[in-house]
């Protein structure tokens, strides 16, 4: 009988700790596997936003080429030079909605506004201190759209007219459909951090900080990760927070 019982207390002994054992490999694989899928959704957030800054570039040669090759832009302000005709304000207006734009102006060699797509009425404006800010690649920019300060992704392109030169300046709005294109999915939110700021789809009453991969938002926790906007080298830099929408509730 004493046999029996110590045999018995040792089997289950041995079968707690295998259970015990099985549970916590199987808490650092599920651990693991949220890890991977994390860093799948934070690649597929980064290739999003690159084929948007790409998007934003084309988009830019392209109506670059259609001024280009405007007679009737050329002929009234290299010949004519007439800057209230209609061919040359209403070139960005014209072009704005079907290039996708939310920001788009075209400007002279000193960086005044010849044309401006979402604010007409800032033709002859000089926007020397932007333009001067911007690069061919796109950049965080905080445009100032009918007296309200927009965050925004923007580009400069140069280009020339009979060796006379000219820039074009474009870009987006960073709202919320800005983050559903980064999306890859529905289980994936991105939201936009900006100082202590933040833009997305969740009302947010609080929010901690990201600690090894977690954050809690609105008493509900995430997995979570971060990365610059942009790498233009800003000292407070606006920032992308990718969450794995699996949240449950602290115990």
């Amino acid at each position: 009988m004493k046999y029996l019982i110590t045999a018995l207390v040792t089997f289950i002994i041995c079968t707690a700790a295998a259970f015990f054992l099985f549970q916590d490999f199987k808490e650092k694989m599920e651990i693991k596997r949220d890890l991977e899928n994390l860093s799948l959704a934070e690649q597929a957030v980064k290739k999003n936003l690159t084929e948007i800054t790409r998007s934003i570039t084309s988009r830019l040669n392209s109506f670059t080429k259609a001024v280009s090759e405007d007679r009737n832009f050329s002929l009234r302000l290299l010949v004519e030079n007439d800057r209230s005709s209609p061919d040359i304000t209403q070139t960005s207006v014209k072009f704005i909605g079907p290039m996708g734009f939310s920001v788009l102006e075209l400007t002279d060699s000193s960086f005044t506004i010849l044309s401006s797509g979402h604010f007409p009425a800032n033709a002859g404006n000089s926007i020397s201190a932007k333009a001067n800010r911007l690069a061919e690649e796109p950049d965080i920019y905080l445009e100032n759209m009918m007296g309200e300060e927009i965050l925004t992704l923007q580009a400069i392109k140069r280009f020339e007219i009979a060796e006379i030169p000219f820039s074009a300046i474009g870009g987006l709005k960073i709202d919320q459909n800005f983050l559903n294109m980064l999306s890859p999915g529905k289980d994936i939110i991105v939201l936009l951090r900006d100082e202590s700021r933040y833009m997305g789809e969740i009302e947010i009453r609080s929010i901690s900080e990201i600690k090894n991969n977690h954050i809690l938002i609105n008493d509900q926790e995430y997995l979570a990760t971060q990365f610059p906007l942009t790498s233009s080298g800003e000292n407070t830099p606006a920032l992308i927070v990718v969450l794995m929408n699996q949240g449950r509730k602290p115990e």
